[in-house]
């Protein structure tokens, strides 16, 4: 009879840990319903593809209670040095808990500005890895990892982490980003790094969520080639893009609920530009600060912003052309 009640409350505690990490999304998107979710993606696993749950050791559980660090790790070091034999890591549906960076390493030479790159694949809404770690920590470190590519997962920083996804020393071009969640980080969701970082050139973000970080995407390193930010989403973010030295293109993307500003580009110095995208209920729209680069806005939709002062502030040229304000307060700036 001990064994059994013991049994059963080992059982039910492991269940409450599980709720305790599931948790915060859930609470989240009932909080506001508003907030979408990433499509599942079916995938039927190829046989050149790694996965966690079966092709290393030891194998990711993927229950949301057991620790999956080190199987994760495996992994991606195994994609990252067995000269293509296995290229993609894979995570079946699940919830990976991890405890430290997952930092893929590897002893390929480089090949330009890039070595080595890796594909991980997930089912969406259903593929979800969740920081237990210490306060501050980044969930995936990416060193000069070019022509990589993350689709299909949910990095759940649960208020803790700093930083999901982070470019690291290492110029990396043409990284891809797709139907993808970055939630509840403290600095960012995705980007490159604020200190000793390099550039991202060409990379995309397509299909994404950022819900409830510091900065949902920040660029804080010079790149020459534009970001592309196509269909992304931004929900209760302090900012919604943070932009530095680089140059992006913004299209249809929304922007909800931001604390500070959803787009801000404070020392570009090439042209960024921001097509079709609309902003709900956010303090501000835009920021402008770049130096003597050329800002375009068209056909944006903002309403409902918070700021008593102004929707948009620019102090450099800014093109605005087929834009609609609601209650416009709109003033220029010399910064």
């Amino acid at each position: 009879m001990f064994t059994t009640r013991s049994s059963t409350w080992k059982r039910f505690g492991l269940g409450l840990l599980a709720l305790a990490i599931i948790a915060p999304q859930s609470l989240l998107m009932a909080a506001n319903p508003s907030i979408p979710q990433l499509p599942e993606l079916n995938w039927e696993k190829r046989s050149d593809w790694l996965n966690v749950k079966t092709d290393v050791t030891p194998r990711a559980v993927g229950d949301g209670v057991a620790d999956d660090t080190v199987a994760i790790q495996a992994a991606c070091n195994m994609a990252r040095n067995l000269d293509g034999a296995f290229s993609t890591v894979y995570f079946p549906p699940g919830t990976y808990r991890i405890a430290r960076t997952i930092d893929p390493v590897t002893n390929r030479p480089m090949q330009g500005h890039d070595r080595a790159p890796i594909n991980i694949r997930g089912h969406g809404r259903s593929t979800r890895i969740v920081w237990d770690g210490p306060e501050g920590g980044t969930m995936f470190s990416s060193r000069g990892m070019g022509y990589s590519t993350y689709i299909g997962l949910v990095w759940d920083g649960r208020g803790k982490a700093a930083r999901a996804w982070i470019d690291l020393p290492g110029a990396a071009s043409h990284t891809k980003h797709q139907h993808s969640a970055f939630m509840n980080f403290t600095e960012a969701g995705c980007g490159t790094a604020e200190e000793g970082g390099d550039y991202l050139d060409s990379s995309e973000w397509r299909n994404c969520l950022f819900i409830n970080c510091g900065k949902g995407l920040a660029n804080w390193r010079y790149n020459d080639f534009n970001w592309t930010i196509d269909g992304c989403n931004f929900y209760d973010c302090g900012y919604g893009i943070w932009n530095r030295n680089g140059n992006f293109y913004a299209r249809n993307c929304h922007f909800e609920r931001s604390k500070q500003v959803d787009i801000i580009d404070v020392g570009g110095i090439h042209g960024n530009s921001a097509r079709r995208c609309t902003s709900v209920g956010s303090r501000s729209f835009l920021e402008h600060k770049g130096s003597g680069s050329i800002f375009t806005i068209q056909d944006c939709h903002v309403s409902g912003w918070t700021n008593p002062d102004f929707a948009m502030r620019v102090g450099s040229p800014t093109l605005i052309f087929d834009c609609v304000f609601t209650n416009l307060h709109f003033r220029r700036s010399a910064y």
